[in-house]
């Protein structure tokens, strides 16, 4: 799919790629074993890293060539797309344990967004959660994003999610320009945000929330916050990775050995064939050896000298 500044595809690159991916490593600890629903799956990029974790995966988009394209390069059996409304959620009353909403929130109008978490509040199972970002209207600009309907204070997205669910946390995700090291990438955590006021770095250019009804789970470790190599999600794709490279390690070594093996058939093979030829000569020869005999035992003057053949036997036997 081609950028055209309304979803993120996994061709862009540099600040654009670190704020999309981070979100979903953050999410991956959370949908472990779960059934999810990504809202506004746009490219499928995001529904197809959740499918890592989550037991079942359903993107929507309101898009139908989003939802042709990610089902032909993303679907199988543990990730599905459907094209869908975010006000209008193709899915069954409490059909999911946990929704994740990147980056969708501020492309409706305020009205919307309350159908939305309606919405979300319908298909989530009755302690389900809610994973949600949206940017800061006093920090990201505008401007640059025609396609932002209505963009949220931290005040205003705090009040929504409370008019839905009992319990919320806030992170802040900010950006580091520049060099755009995964690890200078940082989480400021805001929790318990129903009392008093909530400490919150002002200058966090997006907010990540976990809502729901039950207790929230504790916030997941993220290259997010903290050095990359520090990470949750980090150590376990370089786990993966370390298991893949031994399995490729053993597929390699067994494939050079049935190489050697075929080598040493095929060169058996060869010395077998060069034998049999040797042999089919040596049978020739014997043949026409066996062909001259006869021909010598059948011949008149065989048979003429044979009285000669018995007299010269008689007197050697003799003589001896």
């Amino acid at each position: 799919m081609e950028f055209t500044g309304e979803r993120f595809v996994p061709s862009c690159s540099g600040e654009i790629a670190l704020e999309h991916y981070h979100r979903y490593f953050f999410a991956l600890p959370l949908v472990k074993g779960k059934r999810v629903l990504d809202i506004a799956s746009g490219e499928g990029y995001g529904s197809h890293m959740l499918a890592r974790e989550a037991a079942f995966v359903t993107g929507v988009d309101i898009a139908s060539d989003a939802v042709t394209w990610s089902t032909e390069k993303y679907a199988c059996a543990s990730t599905r797309f459907l094209q869908g409304s975010v006000t209008d959620i193709p899915l069954a009353d409490a059909s999911v344990d946990v929704v994740v909403s990147f980056e969708t929130l501020e492309h409706v109008t305020g009205q919307e967004q309350e159908i939305m978490l309606r919405e979300i509040r319908r298909v989530l199972v009755p302690d389900g959660l809610l994973i949600i970002s949206t940017p800061n209207v006093d920090i990201f600009d505008s401007a640059s994003n025609h396609f932002h309907v209505k963009e949220l204070r931290l005040d205003e997205f705090s009040s929504l999610l409370f008019a839905h669910f009992k319990h919320q946390a806030i992170v802040g995700q900010k950006v580091a320009y520049g060099s755009m090291i995964l690890g200078s990438v940082a989480f400021d955590r805001v929790l318990d945000m129903e009392g008093g006021e909530a400490d919150f770095l002002p200058r966090a250019r997006y907010f990540i929330a976990l809502a729901s009804d039950k207790p929230l789970p504790p916030m997941p470790g993220s290259f997010l916050e903290g050095a990359l190599e520090d990470s949750d999600s980090y150590r376990n794709l370089m786990g993966n990775c370390t298991l893949h490279e031994s399995e490729h390690r053993k597929a390699k070594a067994l494939l050079l050995e049935m190489e050697n093996r075929l080598n040493t058939a095929e060169a058996l093979k060869q010395e077998l064939a060069a034998m049999n030829e040797r042999l089919a000569v040596f049978e020739r020869q014997a043949q026409e050896a066996r062909s001259t005999l006869d021909a010598v035992f059948a011949s008149r003057s065989w048979r003429l000298t044979k009285p000669l053949r018995y007299a010269a036997k008689y007197f050697r036997k003799r003589k001896s």
